[in-house]
């Protein structure tokens, strides 16, 4: 590898590490923090946007895109949710109409996949459903106001609960081995 090939990867591994950050950055101003040339810049971000490592907003911030939430998922032993965990939980959102949240297990609990509601606002009640054995994941329904026992309520707890099993269909199950038999 050249010098040259290490200061690209070396780059890469710097843009990466600030998208994931979760900073507003634009590649303009990644090349003002980190003194790489700016075209040198410039082309490791169009090459990692084209491997959907990286992605554009509207206003040309950078965030992480499909292949490194991908990572993320499997970083969190659930890789195996990514394909399915965002139109499982779109559906979820749209049935119910609240954010809907999925995060990783441990502590503390990451979160993946987050999409906001019809009505997006914040506090409220967190209604949660583990998401596997162990559990292997968590998912959430941000509400904005306390639910008391209503109709409402139960009909989002069973939308919950309902998503949680169809993601757990996805979920790898975790090897383990059997000790030989005498």
């Amino acid at each position: 590898m050249t010098t040259s090939d290490t200061r690209g990867v070396t780059a890469l591994a710097q843009l990466l590490d600030a998208v994931a950050s979760g900073t507003e950055l634009r590649v303009a101003e990644f090349v003002a923090a980190n003194g790489i040339a700016r075209s040198s810049a410039f082309e490791i971000a169009r090459r990692a946007e084209t491997a959907g490592f990286i992605r554009r907003d509207t206003n040309g911030a950078l965030q992480p895109g499909r292949e490194l939430v991908r990572f993320a998922f499997a970083a969190h032993g659930i890789g195996s949710l990514f394909g399915p965990a965002e139109p499982l939980c779109a559906a979820l959102r749209d049935e119910t109409g609240h954010d809907v949240g999925l995060w990783s297990r441990g502590t503390p609990r990451v979160l993946l996949l987050f999409l906001p509601g019809f009505d997006w606002k914040r506090g409220g009640q967190a209604l949660e459903q583990p998401v596997g054995i162990g559990p292997r994941a968590w998912l959430t329904l941000e509400t904005p106001s306390v639910f008391e026992a209503t109709a409402a309520a139960t009909h989002a707890m069973r939308a919950l609960r309902r998503t949680a099993q169809a993601l757990e269909h996805y979920i790898t199950p975790v090897f383990t081995p059997r000790e030989p038999s005498p």
